[in-house]
């Protein structure tokens, strides 16, 4: 016999209900809001995952055009801003990936407003230098093709 699970009717939020008040429960916690304060976060969390998702494209065409200076790319949570962690191909710090970055850190900062960047270049040729600056396991791992 198969099972069906009991559909609930959908919660309307209108920010036309203007201070009428919204209760959020979760296990841990309770938030009292207005109906426009609960459709301004719902906007605002779509813009960041739309806006994030974009940056990651961007991330991943950046570092397959930079195959063969850029071993790796590491996006981790920061202090209120995404860190974008960029390993050299070289065992050494790469000056003029250094100067790449700097111009892609710009481009960042311009067309990603809502998901702020900080872009770093660290070295990673032993599993123990780069796990000094990033927990990989942790993180969103961005490697050029083969």
């Amino acid at each position: 016999m198969a099972t069906h699970k009991k559909t609930r009717a959908p919660i309307h939020l209108k920010d036309s209900d203007g201070d009428r008040q919204v209760v959020i429960e979760t296990p841990y916690d309770r938030f009292l809001m207005s109906c426009v304060r609960a459709v301004e976060a719902c906007a605002s969390r779509q813009a960041w995952q739309d806006e994030f998702t974009a940056l990651v494209d961007r991330l991943k065409e950046w570092v397959e055009s930079s195959k063969g200076r850029v071993r790796a790319c590491y996006l981790s949570p920061g202090d209120g801003h995404i860190s974008v962690f960029f390993v050299p191909s070289s065992d050494t710090y790469d000056f003029d990936l250094g100067d790449a970055l700097n111009d892609l850190e710009v481009e960042l900062a311009t067309n990603f407003k809502v998901v702020p960047t900080e872009v770093l270049q660290i070295p990673g040729d032993t599993s123990e230098r780069l796990e000094a600056f990033v927990d990989v396991e942790k993180s969103i791992t961005i490697k050029p093709a083969a």
